[in-house]
Parts: structure tokens; sequence; C-alpha cells
């Protein structure tokens, strides 16, 4: 019978209801029995989640001189997570200090700082660790806390003379099919996963005016970012618990620690000259980047002690311990001109080299160059005499940026990695001496428009970006290695923006306004190397291909369930004799033998916000709603 395995050693194990767990089950009916009676209704949702609350305090001072203007502002944030024992923390400040030292020489140093401490819960993964699969893998039948399985009672520690939880063991209400010895709402206060950082900034600069036109202005800049990071799983309960209850071998313990320091040097040579209606500025600098980050990390498991998270309180390292040093420069040189005729017309050109060290030296500089005009309309003599309209504005421009974002890893040299064992394991990526910047080149043609006293403004957009030289990451057959840096292609996206501002209350003492935004967009990839244009490149649940966008889904396509077995089925292409799909399908229930299809895309048709800002004397008030409107799914 049902009712005799129910809640037995190789059922649910656990008996909920009031009645023994063989009478569980009416043997006539097949229904449960009308006399059972649940002894707990509790959820693990409830016990784990919570409305997280968020306070923000700012205060800021200013003032100023006839030489020196200053401003100061402090800050403190406290945001709760909606899972228990996670949070956000954050102290701010930031100074700021502006001095004109003589008619000719400007100085000015900018300071500021945060320190945080981030509280967080696994939230990826299968693990019993985390709290958002736990609470839908777990039973309703399995309570929180521990019951007395006669009365149904809340079981309090003789102890604390709190409620005790369940933690699925033998000792309590049974051996739990699922997570035995785990119960997050005790094991996570247990554990620590935080991260305690702190973020600098300091900036100076000095500017010079000599001659009539020109200036001269260096600006220096520093960051400081250190992080100590704790991933600490107690030596009781859950994931480390040790093999037998009380034993030394459980618990485990990650201590790492993240400095990263960059430093930024600029000067730049600006002059600029108006004659009668013509204003033209025109500038040439120089900048320098370098960047620098550390890694250092320790790993030990076997804590005797509850609550004991340093490393030297473990016993064994479970991971050799490592430390790594990544460092990036950057050298640019650019400079631009803007010209304007009577407030109307604007021209402005620009041109840059950077020079990365991420590339090898044949490829390591890129050239880029912007060109753009504007024409206000509303300054015409023939637009005077329309009172509702504030600006009117046609613009168009063509500008070329370049990414190197590939990490900080030199792409043009083959990598072998210590073990932390004497040993060094082959290189993960191939080199490629011949990598080089991706290129992404942008038009944009919009207008821009105020009207009513400024009280509603906004803008249409529309735009084409071409990035050029994509830098992929290419998967390699495992015998070469995992993945090789390449300029794989073109792609681009074309779409139109929309933005509207409007004030609808504006008074003295309390005004509201409200931001619109709304973009379309679509992708295409437009090139791809010769070798890989006819099969394209699969990566995870894409596959790039001419024609395509890097946001359709490459998957297997569902057909329905076989009625004779109840078996899943899956599509399957008919091949010809030449291995090609002849257009003709199949299907099959062996998931791994169908064949793979473009099946929707992540991309929405639009996407856009609304913000509210409500102001009321000073004390101002904001919220955000986000849409993303008939977005195409993953089909499976």
């Amino acid at each position: 019978m049902a009712s005799n395995v129910l809640t037995s050693s190789s059922g649910l194990v656990y008996n909920a209801y009031n009645v023994p767990g063989n009478q569980l089950v009416d043997p006539v009916t097949g229904k449960l029995n009308p006399a059972a009676k649940l002894l707990w209704d509790e959820s693990w949702e409830d016990a784990l989640y919570r409305t997280a609350l968020r306070t923000n305090a700012n205060f800021n001072v200013s003032g100023a001189t006839d030489r020196v203007n200053y401003y100061f502002a402090a800050g403190y944030l406290n945001e709760e997570g909606i899972v228990r024992f996670s949070g956000y923390e954050r102290y701010n400040m930031r100074l700021n200090v502006n001095m004109d030292a003589t008619e000719w020489l400007k100085t000015g140093l900018n300071l500021d700082g945060a320190m945080s401490t981030n509280k967080a819960v696994p939230s990826g993964g299968t693990a019993t660790t985390n709290p958002f699969y736990f609470t839908r893998q777990m039973g309703p039948i399995y309570p929180v806390y521990q019951h007395d399985l006669v009365t149904g009672g809340i079981v309090n520690d003789p102890l604390t003379g709190k409620p005790m939880l369940d933690w699925g063991t033998p000792a309590q209400m049974g051996t739990r099919p699922y997570a035995g010895r785990a119960n997050l709402l005790g094991s996570l206060d247990l554990d620590d996963r935080s991260t305690r950082a702190f973020n600098g900034n300091a900036n100076t600069f000095a500017e010079i005016k000599f001659l009539r036109d020109f200036s001269f202005k260096t600006t220096v800049g520093i960051n400081f970012y250190s992080a100590n990071g704790t991933n600490y799983q107690n030596n009781q309960y859950g994931d480390a618990a040790p093999s037998t209850p009380g034993g030394p071998d459980g618990g485990r313990s990650t201590k790492s620690n993240v400095r990263q320091v960059s430093l930024t040097a600029n000067q730049v040579l600006t002059w600029s000259r108006t004659m009668d209606k013509h204003n033209v500025t025109a500038l040439a600098g120089h900048e320098n980047y370098r960047w620098k980050q550390n890694n250092l990390a320790g790993y030990m498991s076997g804590f005797v002690f509850p609550g004991q998270t340093e490393l030297n309180n473990g016993s064994n390292a479970f991971n050799p311990p490592t430390s790594s040093e990544d460092n990036e420069t950057m050298e640019s040189y650019f400079g631009s001109v803007n010209y304007t005729f009577d407030s109307k017309y604007l021209l402005s050109g620009s041109y840059r080299t950077d020079g990365s060290s991420i590339f090898a030296a044949d490829t390591r500089w890129g050239n880029f160059y912007s060109v753009g005009a504007g024409w206000r309309i509303s300054q015409e003599n023939f637009m005077q005499n329309i009172s509702w309209l504030n600006e009117l504005k046609l613009k168009a421009s063509y500008g070329e940026q370049g990414n190197n974002a590939i990490g900080q890893l030199y792409s043009y040299k083959a990598y072998y990695y210590a073990d932390g064992t004497g040993s060094y394991t082959p290189p993960q990526s191939l080199e490629n001496p011949d990598i080089l910047w991706e290129k992404n080149q942008t038009t944009n043609v919009g207008i821009e428009y105020s009207v009513l006293k400024r009280r509603l403004s906004g803008s249409v957009e529309w735009f084409n970006r071409v990035s050029d030289n994509l830098l992929f990451q290419v998967p390699l057959p495992p015998s070469l290695g995992t993945f090789i840096w390449q300029n794989i292609g073109t792609m681009k996206n074309t779409g139109i923006e929309v933005q509207i501002s409007g004030v609808p209350v504006k008074s003295r003492n309390f005004d509201w306004k409200i931001d619109f935004n709304l973009t379309h967009f679509e992708n295409t990839i437009t090139k791809l190397p010769p070798n890989q244009r006819e099969n394209g490149i699969v990566s995870g649940t894409k596959k790039l291909m001419e024609g395509h966008s890097i946001y359709d889904f490459w998957l297997r396509e569902y057909a329905g369930v076989d009625a004779s077995t109840g078996d899943a089925l899956y599509y399957k292409d008919v091949l010809d004799a030449n291995g090609k799909p002849t257009g003709n399908r199949t299907v099959t229930n062996v998931f791994n033998n169908a064949s793979y299809y473009y099946k929707g895309s992540s991309i929405p048709d639009v996407f856009g916000g609304i913000t509210n800002t409500f102001n009321y004397k000073g004390i101002g008030l904001s919220f955000l709603m986000v849409d993303c409107s008939t977005m195409a799914t993953m089909q499976a």
C-alpha cells in the first residue's frame, strides 16, 4: 500500500499529519484520510525572504570667496537584501576645492572616498547554500522549526528558550531526503560571505592662461581600491558540515585581497578666439594611463571552533594559495576643433591615436576621428515670431571609438599557469600577435526641441553603429586550448531613440518633472572571417552567422510528447548524402541527437523608461519605471 511507504525511510520520511503514516491514504478511495490534519504549516520563503529597507542620508556644505570655492559632502547608505543575512552598507565623502591663485593661474583639488561592506548569499547554482534554489526544492511538508511529532508544537531550545531549527537529522524529526543537515535560516547566519572595500580618488589640476587666447591645463588623478573578502562556510551544518557531527574536518574559509592602483595624467593646450560672429576653439593634448592590480587568496578547511574565519584556525589547505599581478598602460594623443558662427551654425572635428599595452607592438596603435555639424534653426530670423518655440536644433555627427576590453593579459603572448605545486599548466588561450583594436563607427542624425517656455523638451535621434574588427573569444578544440582572441568581423546596430521631458507642475515651492525615453534597434552581423563564414561561431546559446544577430538564440526545438511512451520529442533535420539538411525534419527522443535552430531573440522590440521627479522646498523624490515591450523569448 502507498501509505506504508509514504513516510518510511525510502519515502518522504516526515509525517506532517496527526495520523500514522500508514493511515494517511484511504485504501478504498485512494484519497487523503479525512481525519488527517496538518501538524504544521511553515513557509521557507517567509523564513528566508523579507521586505528590504533602504536608508540613505546625505549632508553637504559649500561656500566661496572672491578667489576660493569649496564643496564638502558626506553620505551614509544602508540597504538590506531581500534575503536575510544579506545587505550593503557604505560611508562616503567628497571634498572639492578650487582656487584662482592669480589672474593667470587656477588650481584645484578633488578628493572622494568610500568604505563599504557587502554581505552576500549564494545566488546561483544548485548548492543547498543558495536560498533561491533551496526554497524552490524544499517540499512544504519539511518545516523550518523542529516540531513535536505528536502535538505539532514547536520545540524550544532548553538553553536559550528559543524555537529550535529543524536541520533534517535523525536526532530531530528524521533524515530529510533533500538537504539533510541543512537549514539556511541557521547556516546562513553562521556563514560569512562578506567583502569590505575602500575606494578612493584624488585629482588635482593646474591651469595657466598666457598670451591672449591660450591656456594650458595639466591634470593628475589617482585611484586606489582595496577589497578584503571572506567566504566562510560554518563547521556545523550545511555544505561544509563535518563528516561526522562534531568532527574536526568541518568548515571552509577563503580569504582574498584585491588591490588596484591607477594613475591618469593629461596635458591639454587650448586656443580660443571670438571674432565678430565667429568663435573658434582648438585644443591638443596628451594622456597617459597606468593600471595595476594585485590578487591574493588563501584556502583552509577543518575548523574546530565555530565562528573563527581566519585561516590559521583551519587545519588543512584544500587549495594552494594563489597570487597574481596584472598591468595595463595606455598612451594617447588627441586634438579637436570647434567652430560656431553667429550661435547658429556649429562644426566640430576631432582626432586621436591610442596605444595599448594589450596589443603587440605592430598593432598597438589605433586611430580614430569624429566630425559633427549643428544648425540652431530657432535662431534664424524667420523663426523669431514663433513665441511658443524656445529651441529647435538639427544635428548630425560621425565618430569612431576604439575598444580593447579583452582583459589585462596580453593577447599576443601564451601564458603558462603555475598551479601552486611547482608545476605549470599549458596555456588556456593561444597567442594572437595580429589582434588589433575593435573600431566602433557611429553615425547620428537627430533633432532637439524645447517649447512652451521650456516646459516641454526632447529629442529624436536615428543612429547607425558599425563595429568593425570585433573582438571575440573564439572557442578552440580541446587539443589546442580553450579559446583564442580574434577580430572576427563586422556588426551593426541601427535604431531610433526618443526622449521627452516635461514639467506638468512648476510653482514657487513645488515642481514635478517627467522624463520619458524609448529605444528601438536592430542588430545584424554583416561580416565574418572566410574560414568561419560557412559554419559560424557557436558560443553557448548563440551562433554567430552573417545576416543574423548576436542576440539570436541557437537552440534545439521541442516537438511535443510521444503519446505512446511519454518521452519528450525534439526536431531533427533529415540529411542528404553530403550531410546537408534536405529541408525535411523528423523527431527524436534523444536530446543530443536533435538539430539546432535559430529560435527567437533576446532583443526587445522596444524598451524605455519613465522617471518622475518631485521637488518640494528642496526635498526631492524620484522613481523610475522601466519597460521592455514585445520581447522575443527563447523557444525550445
